[in-house]
């Protein structure tokens, strides 16, 4: 039951195309390796970002790295990021439903082109969120 109970079955928090991907990726430049903990969704700035399941909003601010960020506990160990937010539309201690608006898409992180930085936690050890969210 909750939110372990919901993998492959999480909508998207934004709409738009998946650009970078969770795991290990070579720099087409710089050809060091890196590994995302989470993935990028090519989207425009002000779009809203929607939390994927009902939780509570532990943490909202910068970070460097991510920039602007959202982080929602939905119990039992799970969170989920959303981060390089232009703007954040909840404040902490809030509750969320799954669906609703929690912020809006920016570039605040360390790519050039806005979108959204998603990432799915459970005991604080990152997840595959293509796993978790539903076939398009």
């Amino acid at each position: 039951s909750g939110f372990g109970a919901m993998k492959g079955r999480l909508s998207m928090p934004v709409s738009g195309r998946v650009r970078s991907r969770y795991g290990k990726v070579r720099h087409p430049k710089f050809k060091t390796i890196t590994f995302n903990k989470g993935i990028v969704i090519s989207a425009p700035v002000g779009r809203r970002v929607k939390s994927v399941y009902e939780g509570r909003v532990i943490y909202t601010g910068w970070l460097n790295g991510y920039g602007q960020l959202v982080i929602l506990d939905h119990g039992g160990g799970f969170y989920t990021i959303f981060a390089y937010l232009d703007k954040v539309l909840k404040a902490r201690g809030e509750r969320v439903a799954k669906g609703e608006v929690v912020a809006l898409v920016g570039e605040t992180g360390p790519y050039s082109e806005p979108g959204l930085y998603f990432e799915i936690r459970k005991k604080g050890v990152p997840q595959d969120p293509s796993k978790w969210l539903a076939r398009r």
